[in-house]
């Protein structure tokens, strides 16, 4: 049942695999797969709070699972706690370290704290894996020009206080 609705969630079809791993979790309320893949389908229907419920569940049965600490970062992401999401996408990445998409997500929540040189380190470490990552490119020239913003502000602050 589970490759049947994971092929209803591939193909957009989402209430026909969200009805699916409702059965699935009616059966046996502790199927983690099933938990995290309704969270996910919480997440593209934009209900993180669910989302995050969801997630947490799994975890709760299976705390091995890099995705499902990935899926839950951004779903504090999306709740603006990034910090809480930095630690999920920390978590994640001590489950699977060569996880170029948690780099990345990781590097956005570090930006978003302001933590820019971490988080080009983040980005670069995700390229260092995956080196066609486009997200991944993009995201560390947005922080790189930021850093260089803040580097220019510094530098005016400092000639007007001379």
């Amino acid at each position: 049942m589970l490759k049947k609705a994971l092929s209803h969630h591939h193909k957009g079809q989402l209430e026909e695999a969200a009805l699916l791993y409702r059965e699935i979790l009616a059966q046996n309320p502790e199927n983690a797969d099933a938990l995290h893949l309704l969270g996910v389908i919480e997440l593209q229907k934009k209900s993180p709070i669910g989302a995050m419920e969801l997630f947490d569940h799994a975890i709760e049965v299976n705390s091995k699972n890099a995705d499902f600490f990935y899926n839950r970062g951004i779903a504090l992401g999306q709740l603006k706690r990034f910090d809480d999401a930095l630690a999920s996408y920390d978590q994640a990445l001590a489950l699977k370290p060569d996880y170029a998409e948690a780099l990345n997500n990781r590097g956005a929540a570090l930006r978003v704290l302001k933590r820019l040189d971490d988080a080009l380190a983040s980005y670069d470490h995700a390229l260092a894996i995956k080196s066609d990552y486009a997200d991944a490119h993009n995201n560390r020239g947005v922080a790189l020009g930021e850093l260089r913003s803040e580097e220019h502000t510094s530098e005016l602050q400092s000639l007007r206080h001379l």
